[in-house]
């Protein structure tokens, strides 16, 4: 069954720039690395707004940066968002599975009022996919430079 723990429910400042990352661990708890061809389709919708498309992130392997899949909604993006939305992401496999591996979870956008908080770790979200780790050599990267490489 899903564990609904790696989900938190997030909040956006409306015309702010917004900085999140997705990690996925697999059945066991290890964590799990997408593979060339695989997709990460992140949505984000406004709760009752059946009219309008969601805003979707498409992120592959390439997008992996220490084990983290990161993504930014630009102050544009946000905007125009105020209120009551959810969030939700699937993973789509090179092999044709397809799976939602977060659920519907709240996101609440509003203009920021007092002080405004940043912390490591704040816009985190984790996921869970119904496979484990086919690869064995995997080595992290960043910037496209394997991290125990970079000098």
């Amino acid at each position: 069954m899903y564990n609904n723990s790696f989900t938190k429910d997030l909040l956006i400042y409306t015309g702010s720039t917004f900085d999140g990352s997705i990690v996925i661990k697999d059945v066991h708890g290890e964590p799990f690395y997408i593979s060339e061809g695989d997709e990460i389709i992140f949505f984000i919708k406004k709760v009752g707004n059946t009219t309008e498309n969601p805003t979707q992130i498409i992120l592959t392997c390439d997008d992996e940066i220490m084990g983290q899949y990161p993504f930014k909604l630009s102050s544009d993006d946000t905007e125009k968002m105020k209120g009551d939305y959810y969030y939700y992401a699937y993973i789509r496999f090179a092999d044709g599975d397809y799976y939602q591996i977060i659920p519907y979870t709240p996101l609440h956008a509003s203009v920021p009022y007092g002080i405004l908080q940043y912390q490591e770790d704040k816009n985190k979200i984790y996921a869970q996919v119904p496979r484990v780790m086919a690869k064995t050599d995997y080595e992290p990267t960043l910037n496209g430079k394997e991290v125990f490489d970079i000098g």
